[in-house]
C-alpha cells in the first residue's frame, strides 16, 4: 500500500481500488454540532464532497460502503443516504458491528 493510500484511509476510511471505491461511516455520523475530540466520528462534510467527486470519476464503478455507527445527526445523515440513493453507481452498504438510529437509512 503506498503512502498516500495509507494517509487517505487514515483520514477520511477511504481507498479506490481495482474501480471499487470503500468508503467507511465509523463511529457517531458528526454534522452540525462538533463532537468531543476523544470521539470516534464520520464527519458529513468529508463525505458528501468525496460522493460528488465518486459520482463524476468515470473510473470508478461501484462504491463499498462499510459501517459501523451509533447514529448522530439526523439531517446530516439524511443528506449521506439522500446522495448515496441518487448516486448512478451501484453502491453496495455492509453492516459490520451495529448501525443505529440514523445509520439504518445508510
Amino acid at each position: 500500500m503506498k503512502d498516500n493510500e495509507r494517509q487517505e484511509i487514515e483520514k477520511f476510511g477511504q481507498l479506490q481500488e481495482n474501480g471499487i471505491f470503500t468508503m467507511t461511516i465509523i463511529g457517531e455520523i458528526e454534522g452540525h454540532q462538533l463532537s468531543a475530540q476523544n470521539a470516534k466520528t464520520t464527519k458529513y462534510e468529508h463525505m458528501i464532497p468525496a460522493l460528488a467527486k465518486v459520482e463524476q470519476d468515470e473510473s470508478i464503478k461501484g462504491i463499498l460502503i462499510l459501517i459501523n455507527t451509533i447514529g448522530g445527526d439526523v439531517e446530516c445523515g439524511l443528506a449521506i443516504a439522500e446522495l448515496i440513493a441518487s448516486l448512478s453507481k451501484p453502491t453496495v452498504s455492509l453492516v459490520l458491528g451495529g448501525s443505529h438510529s440514523i445509520g439504518v437509512p445508510l
